[in-house]
Protein backbone atom coordinates (compact mmCIF):
# COMPACT_ATOMS: atom_id res chain seq x y z
CA UNK A 1 0.00 0.00 0.00
CA UNK A 2 1.31 3.63 -1.00
CA UNK A 3 -0.45 5.31 1.56
CA UNK A 4 0.59 3.09 4.56
CA UNK A 5 3.08 5.21 6.40
CA UNK A 6 5.81 4.40 8.36
CA UNK A 7 5.78 2.03 11.51
CA UNK A 8 7.96 3.36 14.79
CA UNK A 9 8.45 1.11 17.88
CA UNK A 10 10.75 1.61 21.21
CA UNK A 11 12.23 -1.84 23.45
CA UNK A 12 14.37 -2.26 26.24
CA UNK A 13 16.94 -4.77 26.38
CA UNK A 14 17.52 -5.92 29.69
CA UNK A 15 15.60 -6.79 32.82
CA UNK A 16 15.68 -3.12 34.46
CA UNK A 17 12.66 -1.41 32.80
CA UNK A 18 13.90 1.94 34.64
CA UNK A 19 16.75 2.09 31.83
CA UNK A 20 16.37 4.08 28.44
CA UNK A 21 14.31 2.29 26.29
CA UNK A 22 16.05 1.96 22.49
CA UNK A 23 13.32 2.56 19.68
CA UNK A 24 13.21 2.30 15.58
CA UNK A 25 11.12 3.29 12.71
CA UNK A 26 10.08 0.89 9.85
CA UNK A 27 8.93 3.04 6.67
CA UNK A 28 6.35 1.04 5.15
CA UNK A 29 4.59 4.04 3.24
CA UNK A 30 5.70 3.07 -0.18
CA UNK A 31 4.48 -0.77 0.45
CA UNK A 32 7.90 -1.78 1.59
CA UNK A 33 8.39 -4.68 3.55
CA UNK A 34 10.35 -4.58 6.61
CA UNK A 35 11.90 -7.40 8.38
CA UNK A 36 12.85 -7.13 12.25
CA UNK A 37 15.35 -8.85 14.17
CA UNK A 38 14.70 -8.47 17.88
CA UNK A 39 17.83 -9.75 19.25
CA UNK A 40 19.97 -6.79 17.45
CA UNK A 41 17.46 -4.51 17.20
CA UNK A 42 18.23 -3.70 13.11
CA UNK A 43 16.42 -4.05 10.49
CA UNK A 44 17.12 -7.16 8.13
CA UNK A 45 17.04 -7.77 4.23
CA UNK A 46 17.50 -11.26 4.07
CA UNK A 47 17.67 -12.57 0.22
CA UNK A 48 15.23 -15.04 0.75
CA UNK A 49 12.69 -13.92 3.71
CA UNK A 50 10.71 -17.40 3.41
CA UNK A 51 13.84 -18.94 3.93
CA UNK A 52 15.87 -16.91 6.49
CA UNK A 53 16.48 -16.74 9.80
CA UNK A 54 17.92 -13.77 10.01
CA UNK A 55 14.83 -11.86 11.08
CA UNK A 56 11.66 -12.54 13.73
CA UNK A 57 8.94 -10.20 13.00
CA UNK A 58 7.72 -8.53 9.75
CA UNK A 59 5.54 -5.37 9.03
CA UNK A 60 3.58 -4.34 5.92
CA UNK A 61 1.08 -1.60 6.25
CA UNK A 62 -0.41 -3.00 9.79
CA UNK A 63 0.22 -6.20 9.26
CA UNK A 64 2.48 -8.02 11.40
CA UNK A 65 3.99 -11.49 11.17
CA UNK A 66 6.54 -13.73 12.59
CA UNK A 67 9.05 -16.04 11.22
CA UNK A 68 7.43 -18.99 12.16
CA UNK A 69 4.64 -21.52 10.52
CA UNK A 70 2.90 -20.32 7.30
CA UNK A 71 5.03 -16.91 7.77
CA UNK A 72 8.60 -18.01 7.55
CA UNK A 73 11.04 -21.02 7.79
CA UNK A 74 12.12 -19.83 11.27
CA UNK A 75 11.05 -21.21 15.09
CA UNK A 76 9.27 -18.12 15.89
CA UNK A 77 5.72 -18.80 17.53
CA UNK A 78 4.12 -16.19 19.99
CA UNK A 79 1.38 -16.61 23.24
CA UNK A 80 -1.52 -14.49 23.59
CA UNK A 81 -1.20 -12.98 27.27
CA UNK A 82 -3.59 -10.77 26.81
CA UNK A 83 -6.20 -13.88 26.59
CA UNK A 84 -5.23 -14.74 30.06
CA UNK A 85 -5.63 -11.36 31.64
CA UNK A 86 -2.02 -10.86 32.01
CA UNK A 87 -0.90 -7.02 31.60
CA UNK A 88 3.18 -6.18 29.91
CA UNK A 89 3.84 -5.65 33.81
CA UNK A 90 2.33 -8.80 35.27
CA UNK A 91 5.13 -10.97 32.86
CA UNK A 92 7.67 -11.66 34.56
CA UNK A 93 9.39 -15.24 33.55
CA UNK A 94 8.96 -16.99 30.34
CA UNK A 95 5.83 -19.53 30.00
CA UNK A 96 7.01 -22.97 28.74
CA UNK A 97 4.12 -23.89 26.48
CA UNK A 98 0.91 -22.52 24.52
CA UNK A 99 3.13 -20.23 21.68
CA UNK A 100 1.29 -20.49 18.50
CA UNK A 101 3.51 -20.12 15.29
CA UNK A 102 1.90 -18.31 11.94
CA UNK A 103 -1.00 -20.01 10.60
CA UNK A 104 -3.39 -18.96 7.29
CA UNK A 105 -3.53 -15.96 9.74
CA UNK A 106 -0.93 -14.16 11.75
CA UNK A 107 -0.47 -14.60 15.44
CA UNK A 108 -1.04 -10.76 15.60
CA UNK A 109 -4.46 -10.41 13.36
CA UNK A 110 -6.02 -8.60 16.17
CA UNK A 111 -3.68 -6.05 17.74
CA UNK A 112 -6.31 -3.66 16.59
CA UNK A 113 -9.47 -2.08 16.74
CA UNK A 114 -10.84 -0.76 13.04
CA UNK A 115 -13.42 2.34 13.71
CA UNK A 116 -15.90 2.19 10.48
CA UNK A 117 -17.22 5.94 11.18
CA UNK A 118 -13.80 7.44 11.14
CA UNK A 119 -11.57 4.90 9.32
CA UNK A 120 -9.21 4.75 12.06
CA UNK A 121 -6.97 2.12 13.87
CA UNK A 122 -6.91 1.50 18.13
CA UNK A 123 -4.25 -0.63 19.46
CA UNK A 124 -6.04 -2.93 21.89
CA UNK A 125 -2.90 -2.82 24.12
CA UNK A 126 -2.05 -6.81 23.88
CA UNK A 127 0.76 -8.24 25.16
CA UNK A 128 2.39 -11.25 23.81
CA UNK A 129 5.24 -13.74 24.81
CA UNK A 130 7.50 -14.37 21.48
CA UNK A 131 9.63 -17.17 21.45
CA UNK A 132 12.03 -16.60 18.83
CA UNK A 133 13.94 -19.91 18.98
CA UNK A 134 16.40 -19.09 21.42
CA UNK A 135 15.32 -15.84 23.18
CA UNK A 136 11.91 -15.41 24.74
CA UNK A 137 10.18 -12.04 24.72
CA UNK A 138 7.40 -10.21 26.13
CA UNK A 139 5.92 -7.61 23.74
CA UNK A 140 3.13 -4.95 23.87
CA UNK A 141 1.26 -3.45 20.75
CA UNK A 142 0.49 0.11 21.80
CA UNK A 143 -0.11 2.62 18.94
CA UNK A 144 -0.55 2.58 15.26
CA UNK A 145 -0.25 6.78 14.50
CA UNK A 146 2.56 8.80 15.55
CA UNK A 147 1.97 12.77 15.96
CA UNK A 148 3.40 15.27 14.01
CA UNK A 149 2.54 18.29 14.35
CA UNK A 150 -0.42 17.75 16.66
CA UNK A 151 -1.54 15.56 13.63
CA UNK A 152 -2.16 11.79 13.86
CA UNK A 153 -0.02 9.83 11.12
CA UNK A 154 -0.68 6.25 10.29
CA UNK A 155 1.64 3.92 9.69
CA UNK A 156 3.75 4.05 13.35
CA UNK A 157 3.42 1.22 15.31
CA UNK A 158 4.67 1.70 18.83
CA UNK A 159 5.68 -1.57 21.01
CA UNK A 160 7.91 -2.21 24.02
CA UNK A 161 9.48 -5.34 24.63
CA UNK A 162 11.95 -7.03 26.27
CA UNK A 163 13.50 -10.15 27.04
CA UNK A 164 12.76 -12.30 29.02
CA UNK A 165 15.68 -15.13 30.57
CA UNK A 166 13.90 -17.41 33.67
CA UNK A 167 12.42 -20.12 32.26
CA UNK A 168 10.51 -21.15 35.68
CA UNK A 169 7.21 -20.22 34.37
CA UNK A 170 5.11 -23.28 33.40
CA UNK A 171 1.79 -23.45 31.50
CA UNK A 172 -0.71 -25.81 31.96
CA UNK A 173 -4.09 -25.92 29.63
CA UNK A 174 -7.49 -27.80 30.08
CA UNK A 175 -8.61 -26.38 26.69
CA UNK A 176 -6.99 -23.83 24.36
CA UNK A 177 -9.59 -21.62 25.38
CA UNK A 178 -8.52 -21.69 29.13
CA UNK A 179 -5.05 -21.50 30.11
CA UNK A 180 -3.87 -21.08 33.40
CA UNK A 181 -0.05 -20.04 34.34
CA UNK A 182 1.38 -21.52 37.24
CA UNK A 183 4.35 -20.61 38.50
CA UNK A 184 7.41 -21.88 39.61
CA UNK A 185 5.98 -25.44 39.10
CA UNK A 186 8.01 -27.75 36.82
Amino acid sequence: RSDAGSIGFRWVVGEDLSVDSRSASVDVSEGQEVYFNLRTGQEVSPNDPQNSLDWDLYFSGYSIKLNGGASGSGEAAALSAYESGMSFEDIVAPVGAGYRSDQVSSVFNNWYNYDMTTHTLSAKNHTYLINAGQQIYKMQLLDYYKSVEGTPVSGWITFRWRPLNDNSTVVTSASWSNVKLTFGSP
